[in-house]
């Protein structure tokens, strides 16, 4: 790779924080989402499936929104390119 490809490249990478799955309420509680997770308001943003507390896989922004996909395998890497 060539040294201009791998600064367009790191210039496109995202910061990716993880959180362990015992602080993710925490997490959401923060992000002002916790009721809305909870009252089964927020779906997966790529099959649908409801999200709770214990299947959240990627907290992410899709221009300008905040999405939260499922654990699901497949929904996270799809989710990953989306990032």
């Amino acid at each position: 790779m060539k040294a201009s490809d791998r600064a367009r490249d790191s210039s496109a990478r995202q910061k990716v924080m993880a959180v362990h799955e015992d602080d993710v309420k925490e997490l959401l509680s923060k992000l002002g989402i916790i009721d809305q997770v909870e009252h089964n308001k927020i779906k997966c943003p790529i099959c649908g499936q409801n999200i709770t507390v214990q299947n959240v896989g990627l907290v992410y922004k899709k221009e300008g929104k905040l999405l939260i996909a499922c654990n699901s395998s497949i929904c996270l890497a799809s989710a990953r390119m989306e990032i």
